[in-house]
């Protein structure tokens, strides 16, 4: 039965909230620690240097749009302006939620019903626009402006006036019969890269939509005497927890992203916190988030203040670089606001700062919940690194909600300033470039005395991914990575890659200069032997014209050789 793999103390857990009584639906910033208060307030006022105030929207924080407004953040920043309740945050936050609100897709009959426009100067989807999903129209926006809706009516509705509450009301309404109509799928394998682009990709393996999505529909059922989305929540919540369990496994599909982990952990917040009386959502969500926890606990290295690989999807290889959601979360948790974080030191020109502008003002307050179902020993990972106290990580990951066979496999080693992950996984198409199947992380050489600047850290990762089938495997102070023909029934789709590339970066060129002909031997900080079969002698070059996600590195490409049933492979060796 599902239930005899919680434990008694969890279902204990599950069944009380997380914060006193007098403030179960409250969310009190003043009982915050002084790291999640920190957070909280100097993100609200640095995102409010964005607010327009002529058009009751943020401006986007993002660098590739600057001028632009943007719904999603504004809408989310609303329920911040209510968590902080200073002057003029009530009427501001009701301007915006009304202003969004009246730019809602509200045509039942198109497939981007109850979702939001990127811009309110954005014309709808069709027509005049394009209508291709994630380009001109994203469903999962539904998602992240209704759950934080429905945080602000959960904790703050009695601030608000009628009429505000209606309107946001309706429009979560019309976002949750809008998630409705999202059960297409792209079949089993929805982030390769020829995958039908034109149809949703919304399935319990998409991990983060889904746990909101799921909030949602429970939320809004429950408030609107909906059975019908109340009844589709039950079912979402119990299909993912399924997945998540599967062969005893608690992971999930979408597994180690330091951007879309940290919305998981927001969305099973809501989960535990806010679900309905009688849901099973709390049940579940303690479950789930407590073994999530515990993960992350293992992968996060505090000396380098970044989770170690492998990721399923990732916006980048150093968390000090770029925003990710989980480093909010962390930050949160963290001893006291001066404790090394996972986030950029300097907000302007950090990397995907856009995430910055919805969700640490909301995962400050929502880390009350996390901290309650989060064992001691996580919590003291995130602050600290012991030194000598090695570690390993080993799971497995079901791919997808079709093929149970269908598994992949996580290894993991944390040292001293140094992390390597590896992941195996047999797929019938090449993985989308976010997907990071081996990396090396390390702590370079300080270029600065101060004890507060983040570390400089270097990476070898296996990006961008020219194989199917990749078999990489982490071990103290060993990578190996083979590509081997495929061993499923229907492998005839993977092919032997031409390439195996390496993106090498973090490190200046005055440091990399002189051994840049090594290739991977010759970067800076890091002691590294290299024996390989199968492939030829490895190029390298600079890629300065363009970047991952801003992430610009020097790609060592080795040519393959071997020709299957010989099995192309490296081993990598690495030593501070």
């Amino acid at each position: 039965m599902l239930v005899s793999l919680l434990t008694v103390g969890l279902l204990a857990m599950a069944m009380q909230s997380p914060f006193p009584a007098a403030h179960a639906h409250e969310l009190s910033l003043e009982s915050l620690p002084p790291a999640a208060q920190h957070l909280f307030h100097s993100s609200m006022s640095y995102v409010s240097s964005y607010f327009d105030p002529s058009a009751s929207y943020l401006l986007s924080s993002d660098p590739g749009t600057p001028g632009a407004h943007d719904t999603r953040s504004s809408a989310m920043y609303a329920v911040g302006l209510l968590l902080r309740f200073d002057e003029g945050d009530v009427e501001r936050a009701v301007d915006i939620i009304e202003r969004v609100a009246g730019t809602q897709y509200a045509n039942a009959s198109m497939p981007w019903y109850g979702t939001y426009p990127h811009a309110p100067e954005e014309p709808t989807s069709g027509g005049y626009y394009g209508d291709v999903i994630y380009t001109n129209w994203d469903p999962n926006w539904r998602d992240f402006i209704g759950t934080a809706w429905c945080l602000a009516l959960a904790t703050r509705s009695h601030l608000l006036p009628s009429p505000t509450i209606k309107t946001i009301e309706r429009s979560l309404l019309l976002a949750a019969e809008g998630v409705l109509t999202r059960y297409q799928g792209r079949g089993p394998y929805a982030n390769a890269v020829n995958v039908d682009n034109t149809k949703d990709n919304y399935d319990a393996a998409y991990t983060n939509p889904w746990l909101m999505s799921t909030f949602l529909l429970s939320y809004v059922g429950h408030r609107m005497g909906r059975a019908d989305l109340s009844a589709r929540g039950e079912a979402d919540a119990r299909a993912i927890y399924e997945l998540f369990t599967y062969g005893g496994f608690d992971t999930f599909a979408e597994y180690n992203s330091g951007t879309y982990t940290g919305v998981d952990v927001y969305a099973l917040a809501l989960w535990i916190g806010f679900a309905p009386p009688n849901s099973t959502l709390k049940e579940y969500g303690t479950y789930m988030l407590r073994r999530t926890m515990e993960d992350l606990g293992t992968l996060y290295n505090a000396g380098l203040r970044n989770l170690a690989g492998p990721f399923d999807r990732t916006y980048g290889f150093d968390q000090t670089r770029y925003h990710s959601v989980l480093g909010y979360f962390i930050a949160s948790l963290l001893p006291s606001p001066a404790t090394p974080a996972p986030i950029p030191s300097s907000l302007p020109g950090s990397l995907h700062i856009n995430d910055y502008a919805c969700f640490p003002f909301l995962a400050a307050p929502l880390s009350g919940v996390v901290k309650a179902v989060t064992p001691g020993w996580v919590l003291d990972s995130f602050a600290r690194f012991e030194k000598g106290a090695e570690r390993t990580l080993k799971r497995q990951v079901r791919t997808n909600t079709v093929d149970p066979t269908a598994v992949r496999n996580v290894t993991a080693w944390l040292g001293d300033g140094i992390s390597i992950g590896g992941q195996s996984l047999d797929e019938p198409y090449v993985r989308q470039s976010s997907m990071v199947a081996a990396l090396i992380q390390w702590a370079l050489p300080p270029k600065s005395s101060t004890p507060s600047q983040p570390p400089r850290v270097g990476y070898i990762a296996l990006s961008p991914p020219t194989a199917s089938v990749v078999h990489a495997t982490a071990s103290p102070g060993i990578l190996e990575i083979s590509f081997p023909p495929s061993a499923r029934a229907d492998g005839t789709n993977a092919t032997l890659p031409s390439t195996v590339v390496f993106a090498g970066g973090g490190f200046e060129w005055a440091e990399y200069e002189h051994n840049a002909g090594k290739g991977l031997a010759g970067v800076p900080g890091l002691s590294v032997s290299v024996e390989t079969s199968g492939l030829g002698e490895a190029g390298v070059a600079y890629n300065g014209s363009s970047s991952f996600n801003g992430f610009h590195s020097w790609y060592i490409t080795y040519p393959v050789t071997a020709s299957w049933p010989d099995v192309p492979s490296i081993r990598i060796t690495v030593s501070r």
